[in-house]
């Protein structure tokens, strides 16, 4: 997903909030961010991976965990999910990252609202 869907996004209407189904980014090759890490989700789950789409802010303030809940305070998405004894936050909007999974790199976003209904 992060090599072979381009990373795009068009933030106007309800795409701005809603991803597209993983089958239409899957068959038109590309997608913004939730668009990526729904289909990667939906991946992962498909192998019996638990898997989840997380939103994130990348310009975090230290005390967002103070702050109310709001769909404002969000900006980017990216994926949790758990293989083996380990848990692994990708962000699949991040290109050649082949390799293991222990080499994966994600930024450090510090706090994320897990979304449940992935499918």
């Amino acid at each position: 997903v992060q090599d072979e869907i381009r990373y795009l996004g068009f933030e106007a209407g309800i795409g701005a909030y809603k991803p597209n189904k993983p089958s239409s980014v899957l068959d038109r090759r590309y997608g913004d961010c939730k668009d990526k890490s729904l289909l990667l989700s939906n991946l992962l789950q498909n192998q019996g991976i638990t898997a989840y789409p997380i939103l994130v802010n990348t310009r975090a303030p230290k005390n967002m965990d103070e702050l109310l809940p709001s769909h404002y305070l969000f900006n980017h998405c990216i994926v949790y999910f758990k293989h083996g004894n380990s848990e692994y936050f990708v962000d699949p909007t991040i290109s050649n990252q082949g390799g293991s999974l222990s080499r994966m790199s994600t930024p450090d976003y510090k706090f994320g609202f897990i979304s449940l209904e992935s499918k």
